[in-house]
């Protein structure tokens, strides 16, 4: 099906394929207890981990719970507890799912002699001083190149580079004074090294951006080694946002152009800068990417990802406007600088049957961060019509028209994600009924605000003054989403919404998932 793979990967041929069983697919655990399980294969995957302090079915919990927006959150079921497998396809095993296969050093021609002196490193580990063992795995790296096979030679490496490089207690860190920079721009950089073992490392050289600057200077005992540098970002340097969103997708379907991308959870850092050293006689050479590191009061020392930005950030506030008659709008488009000293000409374009006044607007804005709004009017053309309406900030012979977005969450890294900054504009014959809606804001959407742009008064109603005489001025109610599922007062008031439909309101319900919905 995917030839165009096998000129980078090769085919391989599976053991045994297992269907995982389950009391599910017999109806009830009652009945999956007495089903006959003689010919499925058991095992118990409730195994505790001492050096952790968990088991595993603890840490799946942990897991889970981290699947904030679908409310995922698991107890964590400790002890024995069993999964049982079904063979489909290859040989049943006796003990061990990975009975017949090999899947030590021995399998990879050259591998013997590595895999000999990793047992004896695992053997011999001392958790108290690591880096005794860091001698014996140079000479297991050293062995490693030799190897004729690509694959493993490339994944072991990079494996065994990192037990090494945390062995040593080495620290390697390149911060800049900003989390964001623009092409064109100087970005000066920090870099620290320091061996916090009693081993000999001499760092030779620090790669930044291809230049390369030699210390040939000895890493003492923990004795922190600072230097600092500056690389000039090219022109052409694209600015960071996740791959898969830099081409137009098809319905249901992202567009990655670069193979190799694909699969991989985040772009690859934009900046990355090699440390170049010597251990125990051997070179390696140890890549760190370009962090931004600040302290902050309450949580201390902070990391965020360095990223490329573009100079400017273009948006119309909002993202689908609606012409119900053919009065005009004003519509506003906020721009926001990363550069000091932002000249610029904005204007607003859709196709020529639509109207806007003034064709464009000069832009300045003096500071890095500064935001400002622009306000148009746009007039809609007197037949029905549905198109984009498209920011563009020309800056020289550059057009900006993305909107950078932040993503900013506890547990995932912050990200910078550019969008099309342009709005959805629709002029539609809307035969619209009733004049005043009141809304119960459930888990967070946008139709009050849609509604509002078909004509509607719109007026928000907290939980607690759901009350019959305040309905009864509403021509219909509606609640929003997840309403029943995050808003305790409806647990009392919903015999209050009842009434009201009862007395010939009109109540519109939206989407609540079933589990966890808060009234019968």
């Amino acid at each position: 099906r995917f030839p165009e793979q096998l000129e980078t990967v090769p085919v391989w041929n599976p053991k045994r394929l297992f269907w995982n069983q389950s009391w599910f697919f017999y109806g009830s655990q009652e009945k999956f207890d007495k089903a006959d399980k003689s010919k499925l294969f058991a095992m118990d995957i409730g195994s505790y981990y001492s050096t952790l302090g968990l088991s595993n079915s603890e840490i799946a919990a942990k897991s889970r719970s981290q699947h904030s927006s679908q409310g995922f959150g698991a107890t964590a079921v400790r002890g024995k507890s069993m999964e049982y497998l079904e063979i489909i396809k290859g040989n049943q095993p006796k003990s061990d799912v990975f009975e017949g296969i090999d899947t030590s050093w021995n399998r990879v021609k050259g591998g013997k002699e590595i895999g000999a002196i990793l047992a004896k490193v695992e053997k011999e580990f001392d958790f108290k001083n690591p880096s005794k063992s860091v001698f014996e795995l140079v000479k297991a790296y050293q062995l490693i190149q030799k190897l004729e096979d690509k694959h493993w030679r490339e994944i072991k490496s990079e494996e065994i580079k990192n037990i090494i490089y945390n062995c040593s207690g080495l620290f390697l860190e390149v911060v800049s004074a900003s989390n964001t920079a623009v092409a064109e721009e100087n970005l000066k950089i920090n870099l620290e090294a320091i061996n916090r073992s009693k081993n000999p490392i001499q760092i030779n050289s620090i790669n930044v951006n291809g230049n390369s600057v030699s210390y040939n200077s000895n890493l003492e005992n923990n004795q922190i080694f600072k230097a600092e540098n500056s690389t000039l970002i090219p022109y052409e340097k694209p600015s960071t946002t996740p791959y898969w969103l830099t081409e137009k997708g098809s319905l249901g379907m992202y567009k990655v152009s670069d193979e190799k991308l694909i699969g991989l959870p985040e772009t690859p850092q934009p900046y990355m800068v090699n440390f170049n050293l010597t251990i125990e006689g051997q070179d390696f050479s140890f890549q760190k990417p370009v962090v931004y590191k600040y302290n902050d009061p309450e949580k201390g020392e902070t990391y965020k990802p360095f990223v490329i930005v573009p100079k400017a950030s273009v948006s119309v506030d909002e993202k689908v406007i609606v012409f119900s008659e053919s009065n005009p709008k004003r519509v506003s488009v906020k721009v926001k600088s990363f550069r000091d000293n932002l000249i610029g000409n904005l204007s607003l374009n859709a196709p020529k049957e639509w109207g806007i006044s003034p064709e464009n607007q000069e832009v300045h804005l003096a500071k890095s961060g500064e935001t400002q709004t622009f306000w148009f009017e746009v007039s809609p053309p007197k037949n029905q019509s549905e198109t984009e309406l498209v920011p563009q900030l020309k800056i020289g012979n550059e057009v900006f028209d993305k909107e950078l977005i932040e993503i900013n969450y506890e547990h995932i890294p912050e990200q910078k994600v550019l969008l099309s900054g342009g709005s959805k504009i629709v002029h539609i014959d809307i035969k619209k009924k009733g004049e005043k809606i009141g809304y119960i804001v459930g888990a967070g959407d946008s139709v009050p605000e849609n509604l509002k742009q078909i004509g509607y008064e719109v007026e928000i109603i907290s939980p607690q003054n759901i009350t019959m005489e305040n309905l009864q001025k509403f021509d219909a109610v509606v609640l929003g989403i997840r309403a029943f599922n995050v808003l305790n007062e409806l647990t009392y008031k919903n015999k209050i919404l009842f009434d009201y439909v009862k007395d010939g309101g009109n109540l519109v319900v939206q989407y609540n998932t079933s589990r966890e919905v808060l009234t019968n």
